[in-house]
């Protein structure tokens, strides 16, 4: 059984760590909390961690020690309990799934199992580059039928999803080419913000797409400006405005054709007055078809007590990395749905608990087929 006071205690231990310009120290505490139960974890030059329980077929857990920063946000790294909400930084996304794996480890330890459970605590999520993201390196290391990524999952209403996908992400650069000139002879210029703003106009009215995923329903892409920015002075009229678009894809969308589409917009309003460019590498959303494990992982959460239910994430998570490497990867964790990146952020303790218990009976029941 889960130790409430246990977890509580080692997720306000992990809150109290800052990670989110390093990755060193959080690191470092994992790696010795399962020195302390005699298994001896690896730990890659990047920090990431990881462990292995049992042999034979695998499940891999996944939860990143990373988290977004902390600007404007006081207490950050408190970890302080108001009534049933532990708050701080990162107690929901995602240090609240790498509390409940070691939480899941220490029981494993005293309670063998016929199969093995790989343990992997991952740096570099919230960066969202593959060069940094610690799930793709350890995606080429580890071999495993199924995969849980401990993100979060509880809502507060009593309820617990299991994830079989998520959507994509695709960030583009447009840069917005007008003329410059001092903003006292206006008319000598071509003021690229005026031309922004005519974009983004016919970019609110992009056409998305939609389609309906059984267990999910209707479920649809979505294109936003979320940055701009021209810098050339206040008395300029400024000839290059910067527009970031941040395209969250349906499983299966393309990047060239999404792009494609972007593009044929830029050329109506601007003629050839810009440039279009990835800012960060695709990220391609999936969909996981196992069935029989989707059920399982239902079965487990009403066993909590709590309500399941299905969905695809809005958000991409590393879950689609393990998908990609050949692991039938689903999201569910204990952290609490809507507080990722919030400040200040919390993670409900009952839901905290209900949810490491469902993980611990996803894997009972796993191990036991």
């Amino acid at each position: 059984m889960i130790q409430q006071a246990r977890l509580v205690r080692t997720l306000q231990q992990l809150v109290r760590i800052p990670s989110h310009e390093s990755c060193g120290e959080i690191s470092s505490h994992v790696a010795s909390e399962i020195r302390r139960l005699g298994i001896k974890p690896s730990m890659d030059r990047d920090g990431n961690v990881v462990a292995r329980i049992g042999s034979g077929q695998a499940l891999l857990l996944n939860a990143h020690m990373d988290t977004v920063g902390v600007k404007d946000y006081r207490d950050a790294f408190s970890g302080e309990i108001k009534g049933d909400k532990l708050y701080g930084r990162g107690s929901t996304d995602c240090k609240s799934g790498v509390a409940a794996m070691l939480e899941i480890l220490r029981i494993l330890k005293e309670n063998p199992l016929k199969k093995q459970v790989i343990f992997a605590f991952t740096v570099g999520e919230e960066d969202g580059n593959e060069d940094t993201d610690g799930a793709y390196n350890v995606a080429k290391k580890v071999k495993a039928t199924h995969g849980l990524v401990l993100e979060d999952a509880v809502k507060e209403d009593g309820s617990i999803g299991i994830f079989m996908g998520c959507k994509g992400r695709f960030v583009y650069t447009i840069e917005v080419l007008g003329k410059a000139s001092h903003s006292g002879l206006p008319e000598a210029g071509v003021n690229s913000i005026y031309l922004a703003s005519k974009l983004m106009e016919r970019l609110r009215k992009f056409k998305t797409t939609s389609m309906n995923i059984p267990g999910c329903g209707k479920v649809s892409s979505y294109l936003n400006v979320t940055q701009i920015e021209a810098r050339e002075g206040s008395n300029i009229i400024p000839g290059r405005c910067s527009l970031t678009v941040d395209y969250r894809a349906l499983p299966g969308d393309k990047e060239t054709i999404v792009r494609r589409k972007i593009q044929h917009i830029c050329s109506a309003v601007l003629g050839n007055s810009y440039r279009i460019s990835l800012m960060k590498l695709p990220k391609e959303g999936y969909i996981e078809s196992d069935a029989e494990f989707l059920k399982l992982g239902r079965k487990t959460i009403r066993e909590t007590g709590m309500k399941p239910f299905t969905g695809l994430s809005f958000g991409w998570n590393d879950a689609a990395v393990f998908s990609k490497a050949g692991i039938a990867t689903f999201k569910m964790g204990p952290g609490t749905t809507g507080q990722d990146h919030k400040n200040p952020e919390y993670c409900w303790i009952p839901g905290l608990v209900k949810g490491t218990q469902a993980i611990l009976n996803v894997i009972r029941r796993w191990d036991a087929q």
